[in-house]
């Protein structure tokens, strides 16, 4: 019996259709184990500075890979995570690999909020060159170490906003980066006392800058909603060691009506030093460094 044209074709569609289904079905069920050790071996080489673990790793569709239980932290302190997320995920768009500039977008579910962004190689060659955003909604900064021991150590409150980011991933403190970040309902804790302070409570934290070569230039820094309104401008030339990163800041504080009922020790303070208010404002300078800041009344 001979098979018909029609008949062949509709076999050879079957044949493909049936292989497809095959190969994503190997896809998804990859096992996670080997994937596992490929992905922390690869980690371990790629950051030799950090420990990666995860709990979990899968692949996905589109092509990409899903991560449960992430945790990083510095090889001098494996026991203390500096970022650890519940769940994970990087995908790889497949338009822009074809076309060689490949485009990966990532989300991660941290302390509560989400960051989320994408990063797009630029650099066909070695592969470093990228611009990348990062997007964070809703994380909130308390007493567990995030990043760096210095932010938990000395702020606290809900974190949303966005950095942008164009250089290289061998340097990035070199490359062109801006921020804008805004930090509600949250409190900045001062390692040396200022006006007899030790924190100070606020409604909304905002700032916006770019950083530069190593250099963070602040275009604007506000804090509102507090017993004292403050502004700043200046520069914080970055450091390898972040708390030796040297400050040069100038601010202005207001403050507000309540605050002489609410924490008189800091209306005694600027009332020692009301002939240096003018409209209404203490002017300060912070210069020294991260770790031990200097003020100076303007």
């Amino acid at each position: 019996m001979h098979l018909s044209i029609k008949d062949n074709r509709q076999r050879l569609w079957y044949l493909i259709l049936i292989g497809c289904f095959t190969v994503l079905l190997l896809y998804i069920k990859f096992p996670s184990e080997a994937l596992t050790d490929y992905i922390r071996a690869e980690a371990e080489n790629s950051f030799p500075d950090f420990n990666i673990a995860f709990d979990k790793i899968g692949l996905t569709l589109p092509p990409g890979i899903k991560i449960q239980g992430l945790r990083i932290s510095l090889k001098e302190y494996p026991d203390i995570p500096v970022y650890v997320s519940e769940k994970s995920s990087v995908k790889v768009s497949v338009l822009s690999w074809l076309k060689g500039a490949p485009r990966y977008y990532f989300t991660s579910m941290v302390k509560g909020g989400e960051i989320s962004g994408f990063l797009e190689e630029k650099d066909e060659v070695k592969k470093e060159r990228v611009d990348a955003t990062i997007d964070i909604e809703g994380l909130m900064l308390d007493d567990q170490i995030f990043i760096h021991p210095v932010i938990n150590e000395r702020l606290e409150g809900r974190l949303t906003g966005r950095i942008t980011f164009m250089g290289n991933l061998s340097d990035p403190l070199r490359g062109n980066t801006e921020i804008s970040l805004n930090l509600s309902d949250g409190r900045v804790k001062f390692k040396t006392p200022i006006l007899d302070l030790d924190e100070l409570e606020f409604k909304n934290m905002s700032m916006s800058g770019i950083i530069d070569n190593r250099r963070l230039n602040i275009k604007a820094l506000n804090m509102t909603g507090g017993p004292v309104n403050c502004s700043a401008t200046g520069t914080v030339q970055i450091s390898n060691d972040f708390l030796n990163s040297r400050l040069n800041l100038q601010t202005e504080i207001e403050p507000s009506p309540s605050l002489y009922q609410e924490m008189p020790q800091v209306g005694r303070a600027m009332n020692v030093m009301k002939n240096r208010i003018k409209d209404g404002k203490l002017r300060i300078d912070f210069q020294g460094t991260i770790d031990r800041v200097i003020p100076k009344l303007r």
